[in-house]
């Protein structure tokens, strides 16, 4: 797939429980970012599809493109096939929405140790700046792929308050 990484941005986030700010105010945020993003010239978007600041940043992006950019690109990178097979109900429905909409990336048929990091390795070695929901606690997904970007020289914007 063919990604132009200065005009991609990338995301990373926590799962639900660890996200403090609400869900319509936290969507808010992310589209005014996006949109922000947008008019410096960023045209894509990617997703690592996991529950979660994930999956609302997919939705403000597919948002943004629907109401007048059409020529927004966002991309769903899904470490394994069935990435969405233990997601609650409400999120396979969204994840189903979503990947029907997006470019995908599969990187692997099944799951294995290290799939998620390979996803996170993906996005950061494809984007040049990260949209994150990061709260400083040094473990977990968000916290690896934060610091991968930061070591890569990619812009951070984090909307943890």
């Amino acid at each position: 797939m063919n990604i132009n990484k200065a005009k991609a941005v990338t995301f990373t986030g926590h799962r639900q429980e660890r996200i403090s700010t609400d869900k319509e105010t936290l969507f808010v945020e992310i589209y005014n970012i996006i949109r922000e993003l947008y008019e410096q010239g960023y045209n894509t978007f990617i997703t690592g599809m996991a529950e979660g600041f994930d999956l609302l940043s997919a939705e403000a992006v597919l948002k943004l493109r629907d109401e007048c950019h059409s020529e927004i690109r966002l991309i769903a990178v899904i470490p394994f096939r069935l990435q969405a097979g233990r997601f609650t109900p409400e999120n396979k429905e969204r994840y189903c929405h979503i990947t029907n909409i997006a470019e995908c990336v599969t990187l692997a048929e099944n799951y294995y140790t290290g799939c998620f990091h390979r996803r996170n390795d993906y996005m950061t070695d494809n984007a040049s700046a990260i949209i994150a929901y990061f709260d400083k606690v040094p473990s977990g997904g968000t916290y690896y792929t934060v610091n991968r970007a930061i070591r890569k020289g990619l812009t951070v914007i984090n909307l943890h308050k």
